[in-house]
């Protein structure tokens, strides 16, 4: 978290894609103990286990997003 707030003053590039892989890679972990919290039936709702599922994917699709886009560079 200190990490975050220190990238908004401070604008490194590196540090931006430290915590994009970082959250990648948690994301990933999270989507993971999810599944196995309801294949296990730990989860009673469907509902909240589906958009918590959702949230997860979502939040890795935008960390593997940042991570493209900033490797990609311009080729004009």
């Amino acid at each position: 978290m200190v990490a975050v707030v220190a990238n908004l003053f401070l604008q490194m590039p590196g540090v931006q894609l430290a915590i994009a892989a970082a959250f990648a890679l948690f994301s990933s972990l999270m989507i993971l103990w999810q599944v196995k919290v309801v294949v296990d039936g730990g989860e009673s709702s469907y509902v909240s286990a589906a958009l918590s599922i959702y949230i997860s994917i979502y939040n890795l699709f935008t960390s593997l997003l940042q991570l493209l886009l900033a490797f990609s560079g311009d080729r004009d």
